[in-house]
């Protein structure tokens, strides 16, 4: 998703990519909780704060530490979305055929490549590894019986 804020197009940052020092702060001027902006993703009379909220997380994103009452301020951003960036309706599948959840981001590990992982067959030296020569250059003395205080 883009935002563009002042004539800039830049990448909108929201509640899941933001940084927390960021929502920390967003939480103390705004006076939201997280189970607050979460749900007023649900209630469409909400959608100016929420905008307001991706411009507020996204200026800070990029140094730009505006104030809440700064933020409501200037005139509304444009919300530019990507591809893979379409809100879904409540019950409407996605491509993946999934019902679509209140985060997009996926939580499944991506395959793995077991012959990529699998240890060598064998006793013998594999390529990759040699024995060091290098000797080590510590200390040579040693304590004796004579030289230890017990």
């Amino acid at each position: 998703m883009r935002i563009t804020i002042d004539g800039q197009n830049i990448r909108a940052v929201n509640l899941n990519t933001a940084r927390g020092r960021d929502i920390l702060a967003l939480q103390q001027q705004t006076g939201y909780g997280l189970d607050e902006l979460n749900a007023m993703a649900q209630d469409k009379t909400k959608q100016v704060i929420l905008t307001k909220v991706l411009e507020f997380l996204s200026e800070h994103n990029r140094g730009r530490f505006l104030t809440w009452d700064e933020v409501l301020d200037k005139p509304m951003p444009t919300i530019e979305l990507e591809p893979g960036d379409m809100p879904q309706r409540d019950g409407e599948p996605d491509d993946a055929g999934e019902a679509a959840g209140p985060t997009p981001a996926s939580t499944a590990s991506q395959p793995v490549d077991a012959a990529a992982v699998a240890k060598p067959k064998g006793k013998g030296k594999t390529h990759g590894s040699k024995r060091s020569t290098a000797k080590n250059g510590g200390s040579t003395s040693r304590s004796t019986a004579a030289s230890s205080t017990s």
